[in-house]
C-alpha cells in the first residue's frame, strides 16, 4: 500500500513514474486509476545497439516492435516488457494527462527519428498529451548537451506535433540562457498553437529556480507549475502544502510530480 497524505497534498500529486516499480504498465495503470491531473512517465529508443548488447548477455528482445515504439524506461534502464504505446492505452478513456518525458541519449546517432516515434504514437492517442525533453540529445559522452539541443529539439517538436499535444519547459535544461531568449523561445514554440507551451518544471530544491519559473509562467501566461524533486532527497509534506498553497495563491496551477516514497507524511514529522 502506497503512503498517504492529507488532501491538501493528494489533489497536486502527479504520480510520478507510476505507483509500484516505476516506468512499467502495472505502475502507470495502478496511478491512472487514482484519477490524477497528469501522471509522468519516461521513455526511450531501444536501438539495434541495445538489442545486439543485449544479445551477448543473453536479455530478450522486446515483445513490441521497437523500430517504430518507444520502450518505458528511464535511461540506461529499458523496460522491455513496455512501449509508450502500450501506456498510452491506460489514458485514453481517462482524464489523467500523459507527461511524457522523452530521452534521447548521446550515443543515437538520429534525436530526431525518436522524438519522430513519440509524435506518431500521439497522433494515434488522439487527446491532449504533455512533451518533455530531457536526456542527453548530444552526440558526445560525458558531455552535458548544450541548451541548443534541447531548444531545437523542442521546436521541432513544436512544428510536428499533432495539435492537442502539449509542451513542458525545465528551464534549469537551459543554462544561462537570459530571460529574453526564453521569451523568444516560448514565442517561437507557440506560433503554430497558442496553447502549446503548458508548464514549466522546476526543481523544488533550487529556491532560485523555482522563483524564476513564478516570474516566468506569470509573465507568458504559462498556467502550470510542475514540481520535480531529487529521488535521494526527502520532502516533508507540510512543506509542499506550502509550496502548493503559494502558488495557488498567485493564480497558478502548481503539480507535485515527485515520488512518493520521497515525502514526510504529516503524521511522522
Amino acid at each position: 500500500m502506497r503512503k498517504l497524505f492529507s488532501e491538501q497534498l493528494e489533489s497536486h500529486l502527479a504520480f510520478h513514474r507510476g505507483i509500484g516499480k516505476e516506468n512499467t504498465l502495472t505502475a502507470l495503470h495502478t496511478g491512472v486509476e487514482e484519477s490524477p491531473y497528469l501522471q509522468e512517465f519516461d521513455v526511450q529508443r531501444y536501438t539495434r545497439l541495445q538489442k545486439f548488447a543485449g544479445k551477448i548477455i543473453g536479455r530478450q528482445p522486446p515483445a513490441f516492435d521497437h523500430r517504430n515504439e518507444l520502450a518505458l524506461g528511464h535511461p540506461p534502464e529499458t523496460n522491455l516488457n513496455g512501449s509508450l504505446d502500450q501506456a498510452l492505452e491506460l489514458f485514453r478513456d481517462t482524464a489523467v494527462i500523459p507527461k511524457i518525458d522523452v530521452k534521447p541519449q548521446w550515443w543515437q546517432l538520429d534525436h530526431y527519428k525518436t522524438i519522430d516515434m513519440l509524435l506518431t504514437a500521439l497522433e494515434k492517442f488522439e487527446r491532449p498529451s504533455l512533451i518533455n525533453v530531457s536526456g542527453s540529445p548530444r552526440n558526445i559522452p560525458f558531455i552535458a548537451p548544450k541548451p541548443a539541443a534541447f531548444l531545437e529539439l523542442e521546436r521541432y517538436v513544436a512544428r510536428h506535433a499533432p495539435s492537442q499535444a502539449m509542451i513542458n519547459l525545465d528551464l534549469g535544461r537551459f543554462g544561462d540562457l537570459s530571460d529574453i531568449h526564453v521569451a523568444r523561445h516560448i514565442e517561437t514554440l507557440r506560433e503554430g498553437s497558442p496553447e502549446r507551451v503548458h508548464s514549466f518544471s522546476p526543481l523544488i530544491d533550487d529556491t532560485n529556480g523555482v522563483d524564476r519559473s513564478i516570474e516566468l509562467a506569470l509573465r507568458h501566461s504559462v498556467s502550470d507549475l510542475h514540481f520535480w524533486g531529487i529521488k535521494t532527497h526527502s520532502y516533508h509534506e507540510s512543506d509542499l502544502v506550502a509550496l502548493a498553497k503559494r502558488v495557488t495563491a498567485i493564480g497558478l496551477h502548481p503539480v507535485i510530480d515527485i515520488d512518493l516514497e520521497s515525502i514526510v507524511p504529516l503524521s511522522v514529522e
